[in-house]
């Protein structure tokens, strides 16, 4: 039976490789082209489409501003919609994509799913949360997706890594928290761990990371980039995914080591920058 799958944010960082990875797998493969935000454009959406099978990865994304911005309670909103339009319309299987940002983060350490408290501290996660309830309540086979620190080729010039890239290049230096270790995986990995995930029949929330912990003074030293150390009481040391129902149960592994995807990342950035200045 084709199984037809509709991603939304397919031209996003994340979105882009859900969708290129997609089309060389065994999906019938349909992205959105309308306002979601517009729920009589998302439920045209859906009943023409009839998707048997939804990746949802549309969000407001602007860098720094997403963390608070009220756009978070309409994209959640939005979201519920979809899930409930899909579950009318005869949808299967629903991914949704969460972040580790719906944890607490105030002990920080190895984050567990159903073991760790959820206490988002940004209107962001609360949002992400909100909706991950949805999904659970929408009456449709689901997985909820919490993305730990996705990188990678295309990553937004803002984060911390195509900033000690771009700081590396140009021979200065980049901020960063000590001591804090953070888990970063690669959009690739990432993508493909949320098709293994709507290919599989796991319930939930699932981690999806690396399941490894790198300092970020560190990390910037790894790409050639002098740390500028700094202290922020309320940043804890350490946040890592735990990845046990991610391997064991959906059966996905990274395929990318962080010093395989810190190269990639920094030929990316040193092939546009030289663009730039040509």
């Amino acid at each position: 039976m084709t199984k037809r799958l509709l991603i939304t944010g397919a031209t996003g960082f994340i979105g882009s490789r859900v969708t290129a990875l997609a089309r060389e797998g065994d999906w019938d493969v349909r992205v959105d082209r309308v306002d979601l935000l517009d729920r009589a454009e998302a439920e045209r959406l859906i009943g023409r489409i009839r998707p048997t099978h939804l990746v949802h990865l549309a969000w407001y994304v602007e860098p720094a501003a997403y963390w608070t911005s009220p756009a978070n309670v309409e994209w959640a909103d939005a979201g519920a919609h979809l899930f409930r339009a899909f579950a009318r319309h005869g949808g299967e299987r629903l991914v949704g994509a969460g972040t580790s940002a719906e944890y607490d983060w105030s002990g920080g350490g190895v984050l567990v799913e159903g073991k760790t408290p959820l206490a988002p501290a940004t209107l962001y996660g609360v949002s992400k949360k909100r909706l991950a309830d949805e999904a659970a309540s929408c009456g449709v086979s689901h997985a909820w997706g919490r993305l730990f620190l996705v990188y990678g080729p295309g990553e937004p010039a803002s984060r911390f890594i195509p900033k000690a890239i771009r700081a590396s290049l140009n021979g200065g230096s980049v901020p960063c928290v000590d001591p804090a270790a953070r888990d970063f995986i690669h959009v690739d990995d990432a993508a493909s761990a949320l098709l293994a995930l709507a290919a599989s029949d796991v319930q939930g929330p699932v981690n999806v990371g690396s399941g490894e912990a790198t300092e970020l003074r560190d990390l910037a030293q790894s790409i050639g980039a002098k740390p500028e150390l700094i202290h922020v009481a309320s940043e804890p040391p350490l946040v890592v995914a735990d990845t046990t129902r991610l391997r064991h149960e959906v059966g996905f592994t990274p395929r990318f080591s962080l010093a395989q995807g810190l190269a990639m990342s920094i030929d990316w950035w040193r092939e546009r920058l030289s663009a730039d200045r040509a």
